[in-house]
């Protein structure tokens, strides 16, 4: 599909235009979704359909979101501590989370969903392609494709998936079908200075706020589904198309080299220099690259990736038949001391301690 600044037919004023005259309701801020949490409605939403759970466990939090396709790196030290909020109403998820450790993520929305992504206040530190996002970003992942991004401790994000039919279908019966114009393939990062993004965190932030307190209550979504999805149109139909910031640079484009060199070699302990050659960029544009990247130069970054290897690799094993030094010297590391110091740090536990907790152990116990 093409880049959004090519559809000269795209008219965003136009478009809110039509947007407020058919909704004017849209306008109110917080009202709406607390009044309709509050009424009992005929359709309740089961309680299971509401997930509320803090995490130590990076791994137990990817094997609870199994609509996902999630794969998280570590890339600072310390324990992990996650906090997931996540509520369905029939084509529509709302979510909550915040993360305390520097994170690479790579996600994939369920199959046939659009995910629109916006950080809460004052949360920094977020990276994707070349550009940082900021409480005026409104992020919209690849439909069915993966997603690349960096996190910074304290990450705090509003997320809202919704069926792609289901949006263009709304945008269209609210006169806005150039909307769809704006899904492109690769995603989407938009700066929105409207109050149409505020009112949207703002639903966001009091209607997760309340199910935080109240997770098991029988509440129906349906109407809240409705305001949400009202607030997320009226926040796309302010975008002018030059608002469109996603502009690869050299930086990200040797980054981008060295990143698919590092995939298409999992197995391989790779170097700098490695990398530099395969970025076709010297050793310092390099490390200001993933400096600026992901907040670590180019080798801490690839020993946190053989340690999250060697991490999954444990956790995979059978104690009786697998020995921590084995899984090491697979991953290159030599010096079980340091390894084992490394590992810790990046970690909070010890690799024994990994590899007892693996289900061939959990089994024999």
């Amino acid at each position: 599909m093409q880049q959004m600044q090519e559809h000269k037919s795209f008219k965003p004023r136009q478009a809110a235009k039509n947007y407020a005259a058919i909704l004017p309701q849209a306008a109110q801020i917080l009202p709406p979704i607390l009044r309709y949490l509050e009424i009992e409605m005929s359709n309740p939403t089961p309680a299971s359909q509401i997930l509320n759970q803090q995490f130590s466990d990076l791994d137990a939090f990817v094997e609870t979101l199994g609509e996902w396709s999630l794969r998280f790196r570590q890339l600072d030290r310390g324990p992990t501590s996650i906090h997931l909020l996540n509520a369905a109403c029939g084509p529509i998820l709302i979510g909550y989370g915040r993360f305390n450790r520097r994170y690479e993520q790579r996600t994939i929305s369920p199959l046939g969903m659009l995910t629109f992504a916006l950080l809460n206040r004052w949360t920094t530190d977020v990276h994707w392609r070349d550009e940082e996002l900021n409480d005026q970003s409104l992020l919209s992942f690849p439909l069915d494709r993966e997603i690349l991004g960096v996190t910074g401790p304290d990450f705090r994000v509003f997320t809202l998936t919704v069926s792609a039919s289901l949006l263009i279908e709304r945008s269209e019966e609210l006169g806005c079908p150039e909307i769809s114009e704006l899904f492109i393939e690769d995603g989407n990062h938009f700066r929105i200075t409207s109050p149409a993004l505020h009112r949207l965190r703002s639903h966001l932030r009091t209607l997760c706020a309340h199910l935080m307190k109240n997770p098991a209550a029988p509440y129906s979504l349906c109407t809240v589904e409705n305001v949400l999805l009202e607030s997320l149109i009226a926040a796309l139909a302010s975008i002018c198309p030059v608002e469109n910031i996603a502009r690869p640079r050299l930086r990200f484009v040797a980054l981008s080299r060295a990143i698919d060199y590092v995939e298409g070699h999992p197995n391989s302990t790779l170097t700098v220099r490695e990398l530099s050659k395969a970025a076709l960029v010297s050793s310092r544009t390099l490390e200001y690259a993933f400096r600026e990247y992901y907040g670590i130069g180019p080798k801490t970054y690839l020993l946190a990736l053989r340690l999250d290897g060697a991490r999954h690799e444990l956790l995979a094993a059978d104690h009786g038949s697998t020995t921590v030094q084995e899984v090491a010297s697979r991953r290159g590391f030599w010096h079980m001391s340091q390894f084992a110091l490394d590992y810790r740090r990046l970690f909070g536990d010890l690799p024994s301690d990994t590899l007892k907790r693996s289900p061939g152990t959990r089994q024999r116990g």
